[in-house]
């Protein structure tokens, strides 16, 4: 395999990471989600993405509870619900502007907002991209699922130039992906993410939380060092 087919390989395999936490954190958790994510070979999958990460053990434990028939669907969709649906004790807003508002680190005694200005800078980035919400989505553009799902496009986009030897465009959406990173997503994730570890209710949301903090902590690690190249 040559140098840039590794290329397209791992551009395909981060938009397919970006993709599945956003799937995860926009859609609630039926029956037929839940059987497609405990599978054996899901937990391969996570297993060499994370090796020795303690939120895949326990993943896996709860795998195998939901194959054996000790499901716990009922759980798993009040637990999103509470985290990402209905304001409460529980709920964490996944929305960037709340953690950044006016473009700065939320201060203590500032008011969270939904609809700031990062909510409007990701909207005009996505329009710029030629992206349209889809017909069905009711959410803001600025929410965590949303714009993990806006770098695995651009993923997917930097995989197909490099297949058609378009080096310049696969440069470009790099260099997308990289900025929308550090301007806006990994600025406040961290934060959101370490409320959902502590509010969850089920170690589910709770191990997925801390799954998608090492792995974009390894995409800060990766856009640093391609920065200080």
């Amino acid at each position: 395999m040559s140098a840039t087919e590794q290329t397209v390989e791992m551009e395909r395999a981060r938009a397919r990471v970006y993709a599945f936490f956003a799937g995860l954190l926009l859609n609630p958790p039926t029956a037929e989600r839940l059987d497609m994510l405990f599978t054996a070979d899901g937990e391969t999958a996570l297993e060499m993405l994370f090796p020795a990460d303690p939120a895949v053990e326990a993943f896996r434990q709860i795998g195998r509870r939901h194959r054996s028939g000790r499901r716990q669907d009922q759980d798993f969709l009040l637990d999103y619900e509470a985290l990402f649906r209905v304001p409460g004790a529980s709920y964490v807003h996944p929305f960037e502007s709340v953690y950044r508002p006016n473009g700065a680190p939320q201060k203590k005694g500032v008011k969270a907002a939904m609809w700031g200005n990062e909510t409007r800078d990701v909207a005009q980035i996505y329009q710029d991209e030629g992206l349209q919400p889809q017909e069905d989505f009711d959410g803001l553009p600025d929410h965590l699922g949303v714009e993990l799902e806006f770098a695995a496009v651009l993923s997917r986009k930097c995989a197909a130039a490099l297949e058609r030897g378009e080096q310049v465009k696969a440069q470009s959406f790099n260099a997308k992906r990289s900025a929308f990173l550090t301007e806006h997503l990994l600025q406040w994730s961290g934060k959101c993410l370490a409320k959902v570890r502590q509010n969850a209710s089920t170690p589910l949301y709770a191990a997925l939380a801390a799954l998608l903090e090492s792995f974009l902590e390894g995409e800060q690690a990766e856009t640093l060092e391609a920065a200080n190249f």
